[in-house]
């Protein structure tokens, strides 16, 4: 299997020249940001790679829209190689979690209990917050963290003047399975005592994780809605390559949980009228990768492991075949490409939730999992290749707000008490 460096060969006539592996960080300007304003973005990070995506988005607004700000992202993510760091902006990396259930984790590498392995993760970010001194500290879904490991770190925040923020995706799960979860973390005492904001990254007229939920009156004045955090991708070039036959790209985030839509993706892409690729994602299992690549073989397809800054490039696609996630649907919409979605159940909804939402307004062509036959996949990739593409980026736009990452950045910086400087208008209007 091709790995991060890939570059497709300019010669094959027919996959594109994808002419670049993505950008390198930015130039951290020269003169000295001990006097901006500081944030720290953590992210538990226990599966995929849509927590720290977001955090990396909201980062950038937050470093572009005051040039004396710095941030401090909290990750367990092990492969940061997708993401171009903005100036700025540094990375803590914390022992690697994995997943187990939705409620449950466990070291990703460690010989570690996981009562032990919370505690050392709890200390270094208290730590961090001692030493780094954010005037911000931004939770990504969960308000004290995983097992509660935030929580001494957001009190040492509050006790050094600073602030608590809590950012939410459009969808938890359920609303009883996230009520019950909730409740059973404690979750809205904590944010009464820690969190002085929770921004929600969706529209309240599309999709909300808290709506119906019954919260204190204090609780529910800090939520405001930022709209769909999305990377914001300068096109690789304006035309779009000529080519003789479509491209169709499959792409699963991580990769942990993906291999059964790659492997209907291309047993239907064997002799389809269209070029096939598949990305496997950094956390692929390798046996199953060894699988995909015999397949690949079989159907005359080309499987890489990923492709930095997918989004910039996505101007040279025709189509997406994707499962439901935060991140991958909101930047393929958000560059007009028509879809195939195949969400994830398990071990959360919250995939299918998102998924139906954004299907019954004309978003996406779905395949529920249950659904999921090479010869349904490839009558859906056909109908999405037959989408007129002006017409599906006149509904996002009349459907999704876009711009979450200036938005939210916004509210952190006002939270923060900073200043703006060239501050785009729709941040300074917040």
């Amino acid at each position: 299997m091709v790995h991060v460096t890939f570059i497709f060969g300019a010669n094959d006539r027919h996959m594109p020249s994808f002419v670049d592996t993505g950008h390198g960080p930015e130039d951290v300007p020269s003169a000295t940001r001990s006097s901006g304003p500081r944030f720290m973005l953590y992210s538990h990070d226990g599966a995929g790679l849509g927590h720290i995506r977001r955090n990396v988005n909201i980062a950038a607004a937050l470093t572009s829209a005051c040039p004396h700000a710095s941030a401090l992202i909290v990750t367990g993510t092990e492969d940061l190689s997708p993401f171009a760091m903005p100036r700025a902006v540094d990375v803590l990396r914390l022992p690697g979690l994995r997943k187990v259930s939705n409620s449950s984790y466990t070291a990703r590498r460690l010989t570690m209990e996981p009562e032990s392995l919370r505690r050392l993760r709890a200390r270094l970010l208290e730590t961090a917050v001692e030493c780094y001194r954010p005037g911000v500290l931004l939770a990504d879904k969960h308000p004290g963290g995983v097992g509660g490991e935030l929580v001494p770190a957001l009190r040492k925040v509050k006790a050094q003047g600073g602030f608590g923020a809590l950012g939410l995706r459009d969808v938890l799960d359920t609303p009883d399975r996230a009520r019950r979860e909730w409740k059973a973390s404690g979750a809205i005492g904590l944010i009464q005592d820690l969190h002085d904001a929770i921004l929600i990254y969706g529209d309240a007229g599309l999709l909300d994780p808290l709506e119906g939920w019954p919260l204190p009156a204090a609780v529910r004045d800090r939520i405001r809605y930022c709209g769909y955090v999305v990377t914001e991708f300068s096109p690789v070039s304006r035309t779009r390559p000529v080519r003789t036959r479509p491209l169709v790209v499959a792409t699963v985030g991580g990769g942990e949980d993906g291999s059964v839509v790659l492997r209907t993706f291309l047993t239907a892409s064997a002799g389809a009228p269209w070029d096939a690729l598949a990305v496997t994602g950094p956390q692929a299992d390798p046996a199953e990768c060894r699988n995909l690549e015999r397949l690949a073989e079989t159907a005359g397809a080309r499987l890489v492991e990923s492709i930095p800054e997918l989004g910039r490039k996505l101007d040279r696609v025709d189509a997406v075949v994707c499962m439901g996630g935060y991140n991958t649907l909101t930047e393929v919409l958000g560059a007009g490409i028509p879809s195939v979605c195949v969400p994830r159940v398990v071990p959360r909804q919250e995939q299918l939730i998102r998924a139906r939402a954004f299907c019954e307004r004309g978003l996406l062509r779905l395949i529920e999992p249950a659904d999921l036959h090479p010869n349904r996949m490839r009558s859906e990739i056909e109908s999405a290749l037959d989408t007129n593409r002006a017409a599906l980026g006149g509904r996002v736009r009349d459907t999704l707000s876009l711009d979450g990452a200036a938005h939210a950045a916004g509210a952190l910086l006002e939270l923060a008490g900073a200043g703006l400087e060239s501050a785009p208008a729709k941040v300074a209007a917040l």
